[in-house]
């Protein structure tokens, strides 16, 4: 018999005694008639009810609270439904002042409405549109507030731990009162959100065995706390010593096993764990593993164990593996245990992914198929239920670059280029002792499981890629997947995909070539425009000066002979006026000079769209692109085939040359020269055009002729 029903059966006994004693006292009072006993009856009947009047049942008190909260809730609600239906047909201020006249209606009874459905949103509403000081009014009366209700007092009790005034704390473990704290959280100011985070230290654990007090925490956790903030919440779990100091910066699990004197570090980290896994226990039975803030803790609870514990709580967390997958720590824990799982668990993995399996490829979480890919020796099972619904929806999952990692787990497996230091290290196939003998959860080599991967997966891709070449190759990660393709000896069949990759290199060295000739034409003809443009200027400057002059001999010829001071001043104003004009010639010349450049840039200026049409044509160019130019390098560099750069050196011929021309470009030209297949032939165009390549005096230029040496 469990401790729950034990107390029940001694609450049961004990209310029969009371009954029992009860009854026995009501057999031994005396019996009276007459009148005597009428008044007597009356008069015990009169002070009974006076007694119970002065102090009434716990439930009648809770009843008249209830009764009260719906007065209040009833009196508001028509502020509260205008609010609710015209929030987004009203201005902000005639939001906050509705906002107002709720709280005054409601002054100084928040707590009685807090732990209410219709109670609970009304407030939130209230601090989602109402200002600031008003959101400070509700937080102060909450947080000022003694817990009412009697169940809620007794959570918040065992949440702190003591009697205390809880104020807002009490409102954490109510299905409905909790979200007004998620709400100043998300609405509130930065001193509500550290009050609420000085409430939190010292009750983490007690916080996160409980569903409603956990949901505020996770959210105090991932929204408001800083990173030495959230390392301070989850030290808590690690032992009551760590809730008395907080340093800045807060230690992780690692500097504080490390910490440790080296005779006494086994001892203490197992106490540890004990530690860490009596607390997370509780949440896995409460079914909270989907927090963020219980994956940190499973996290270092992988940590702290042997890798005998590693696999015994792998078994344990299997069938709720899939709630870790919406942060880092809870992939990296994910991965963790299907590590350590045994061939029958994988396989249970596996199956419990196919109704999730879109959802999952969707996003970072792929890394958990990933996983499984890389691990599992069953590829039977792997390809029917993996890798045969990623074929079906290739057309879709191509083009989301999370669904693309999976692929790649299969093609470079473990690779530093697509996955992070520490998902490598959770990759790696687990292995531990039981006794003497030796368990290891893999068993089968990894070249064994990758080929028979590829064999599968190899025709389907190869049809992909080739279809959408122009789309792949200039998608930085996209193109991972042809570069491993290319790189990767297990892969047969490549004929069709070589040929989809020199078809569109010599398209885009035609579109080069002809882009030079055609931007050629254009500056001869601007050159052109600008001179006869010059020459206009030039003959509307001879017209201007020679009106000029007419205008200064008519000025003489009008002129009176009687009034010769009169003329002399004016000869002298007319002397002034031509320095002047003289100033304003000299001004013009020196404009002359560079009105070439002006028109020029104000041409260009007028010219931007084109430009900008023009720079989205070179994003689309193989060689003026980053991303499809290195790839196309490294297959030439690296590739073991030598078929495809000969055949590549002598379908562009020619267009090599034009190639080595290009800054950018000039590099492919240059892995062409360092494989030694392609070498003599591509040696042999370019040496006819070896000065004008001098003549570039470019990076790229200098690296093709260093070769060419």
């Amino acid at each position: 018999m469990g401790r729950k029903s034990k107390q029940k059966v001694a609450l049961l006994g004990r209310k029969r005694a009371r009954e029992d004693d009860e009854q026995a006292n009501t057999s031994k009072r005396p019996k009276v008639s007459g009148k005597k006993h009428t008044a007597s009856s009356s008069s015990s009947s009169s002070s009974s009810s006076s007694s119970s009047s002065r102090a009434s049942h716990p439930g009648e008190d809770r009843l008249n609270r209830r009764m009260s909260a719906q007065q209040l809730l009833s009196d508001v609600a028509p502020q509260y439904e205008k609010m609710k239906n015209l929030r987004n047909n009203i201005d902000k201020d005639q939001r906050q002042a509705l906002v107002s006249r709720i709280l005054q209606s409601l002054k100084g009874s928040l707590m009685l409405i807090v732990e209410k459905n219709e109670g609970s949103r009304l407030l939130q509403h209230c601090i989602k549109h109402g200002s600031s000081d008003q959101q400070q009014v509700i937080f102060k009366e909450l947080d000022e507030t003694a817990a009412l209700e009697k169940k809620g007092l007794r959570r918040a009790e065992r949440l702190t731990g003591g009697t205390e005034t809880l104020g807002i704390v009490a409102t954490w473990a109510n299905q409905y009162a909790h979200h007004i704290t998620i709400k100043f959280m998300q609405y509130g100011t930065k001193e509500m959100h550290k009050t609420l985070l000085a409430r939190m230290f010292g009750r983490v654990c007690w916080m996160a065995k409980q569903k409603y007090s956990c949901r505020v925490l996770n959210w105090a956790y991932t929204h408001i706390a800083s990173k030495t903030e959230q390392q301070h919440l989850v030290q808590e779990f690690y032992g009551p010593e760590f809730c008395l100091t907080r340093s800045d910066p807060a230690p992780t699990i690692e500097d504080i096993v490390d910490s440790f004197p080296e005779e006494q570090r086994a001892f203490r980290r197992e106490a540890l764990r004990k530690e860490v896994k009596r607390v997370f226990k509780r949440t896995m039975h409460k079914r909270l593993l989907h927090f963020a803030i219980n994956h940190r803790v499973l996290k270092d609870l992988f940590f702290l164990s042997t890798p005998k514990q590693r696999a015994s709580l792998a078994e344990k967390v299997l069938p709720n593996v899939q709630q870790l997958l919406s942060t880092k720590d809870g992939r990296l824990s994910a991965c963790t245990t299907i590590s350590y799982l045994t061939a029958k668990g994988r396989k249970q993995a596996i199956l419990d992914c196919r109704a999730e399996f879109n959802t999952i490829l969707a996003g970072p979480s792929s890394l958990y198929i990933a996983m499984l890919l890389s691990v599992t020796d069953d590829t039977r099972l792997l390809i029917k239920h993996i890798l045969k619904p990623w074929i079906q929806g290739a057309d879709a999952f191509f083009m989301n670059r999370h669904s693309l990692l999976p692929i790649l787990a299969v093609l470079a497996p473990g690779s530093k280029r697509y996955f992070a230091s520490d998902e490598v290290e959770a990759f790696e196939p687990a292995s531990y002792t039981v006794g003497d003998d030796e368990i290891v959860t893999t068993k089968k080599p990894l070249q064994v499981r990758q080929a028979e991967l590829i064999d599968y997966l190899s025709k389907p891709l190869l049809q992909l890629l080739s279809k959408n070449m122009s789309k792949v190759i200039s998608d930085p990660h996209r193109s991972n997947v042809l570069q491993e393709v290319l790189l990767s000896e297990q892969v047969s069949g490549k004929d069709g995909l070589y040929e989809a990759i020199t078809d569109l290199l010599v398209r885009d060295a035609e579109s080069l070539k002809a882009g030079e000739e055609a931007s050629a034409d254009k500056e001869n003809a601007d050159e052109e425009e600008m001179d006869a443009a010059d020459e206009n200027d030039e003959d509307e400057d001879d017209d201007e000066e020679e009106e000029e002059e007419e205008e200064e001999q008519g000025r003489g010829h009008d002129s009176d002979s009687d009034e010769e001071e009169e003329g002399e001043e004016e000869g002298e104003e007319g002397q002034e006026d031509g320095g002047d004009i003289d100033d304003e010639e000299e001004n013009d010349q020196v404009l002359s000079r560079h009105a070439k450049t002006q028109k020029k840039v104000i041409k260009d200026l007028f010219a931007a769209p084109p430009s900008l049409k023009e720079s989205k044509a070179k994003r689309k160019n193989v060689y003026l692109c980053n991303v499809g130019s290195r790839v196309i390098q490294r297959a030439i560099i690296n590739s073991s085939d030598a078929a495809f750069s000969t055949e590549l050196v002598e379908r562009l011929g020619k267009l090599l040359c034009t190639l080595a021309m290009k800054d950018r470009a000039a590099y492919f030209v240059a892995a062409l020269l360092k494989n030694d297949e392609s070498r003599p032939k591509a040696l042999k165009v370019l040496k006819k055009q070896k000065k004008k390549i001098a003549a570039q005096d470019a990076v790229g230029s200098r690296a093709i002729l260093k070769h060419m040496e």
